[in-house]
């Protein structure tokens, strides 16, 4: 139950650039979580199988051994469900319809996400990225999409961090944040000396 959950959130949850950039999360958990959550259960299925062959081995031995001595039949489920197996395998690698369907949905919805407006970053992971390194890339003026940032009340106690932290210390997201940040902007006129970024709110 648990891997058929998180299997089904993790086939709706958007990329990674843009969950991370706002903050997306289902009941409390982001990707990662969901993610962790699916991999540990995974693994718990399959350390729970092996256990459960080595507790029963004596058993399936027996079993095993009675079909070789002349009971062996190939019976009409086990051959149906082995050429399903194979059918679906060569068809998920050939990528080919109606199995290829299944990835374009996963694709349509992963990618709904990115329509709708401040949900694209303008580069993967750019809430990653120093604030420095951000301006030049994201083309804004540093000291001046700091002020607007101070001005909106977000406390920046070291401004070359990036916008995943100062979201973390704000309670809010990397996309809000670069919202309020206009482009191709330089200091105000009306400012007599410029805003020293390493200077806290």
């Amino acid at each position: 139950m648990v891997l058929t959950v998180t299997g089904l959130v993790l086939y709706i949850v958007p990329q990674g650039r843009v969950a991370y950039w706002i903050h997306w999360s289902l009941l409390g958990l982001g990707k990662e979580a969901w993610g962790d959550v699916h991999i540990l259960f995974g693994g718990v299925f399959i350390v729970t199988g092996i256990l459960h062959l080595y507790f029963n081995w004596k058993p399936f031995k027996k079993y095993l051994a009675e079909r070789v001595k002349g009971h062996l039949e190939l019976k009409r489920e086990l051959v149906t469900s082995l050429g399903a197996t194979l059918l679906l395998t060569a068809g998920a690698i050939a990528d080919v319809p109606p199995i290829s369907w299944v990835f374009d949905l996963n694709d349509t919805l992963k990618a709904s996400w990115e329509n709708a407006p401040g949900h694209e970053p303008s580069f993967g992971h750019a809430e990653e990225v120093a604030m420095p390194a951000l301006a030049r890339r994201a083309d804004f003026d540093l000291q001046a999409g700091l002020a607007v940032l101070r001005a909106a009340g977000i406390r920046i106690d070291d401004p070359p961090a990036n916008l995943e932290r100062i979201a973390r210390d704000n309670g809010t997201t990397p996309a809000a944040l670069y919202a309020l940040i206009p482009s191709n902007t330089s200091m105000p006129k009306a400012a007599d000396t410029p805003i020293d970024p390493l200077q806290n709110s």
